[in-house]
């Protein structure tokens, strides 16, 4: 079962190597994450988005961020990209 989450918490959970199998861009404005991740896993990450303690390793934070913006890219062709 997947999660529903936006850009910014994708990105965050691409990083901690948790990737997305579904991205819908409707509004492109809101693109809508479908990422299969447990609740509680979940809740820690958003837990220690709002920590400003948290370190994180710039480049591949930088990485996570491209491949969300490719998800982005790839799901505007028909609205819906689906990890094969």
């Amino acid at each position: 079962m997947s999660t529903k989450v936006d850009k910014v918490t994708a990105a965050v959970l691409d990083y901690n190597g948790i990737e997305c199998n579904r991205v819908e861009v409707f509004d492109r404005d809101k693109p809508v994450f479908f990422v299969p991740v447990k609740k509680f896993d979940l809740e820690a990450i958003q837990q220690e988005m709002q920590n400003e303690s948290v370190t994180v390793y710039l480049p591949a934070l930088l990485r996570s961020l491209n491949r969300i913006e490719d998800l982005i890219q790839q799901a505007q062709v028909s609205g819906v990209w689906i990890k094969k």
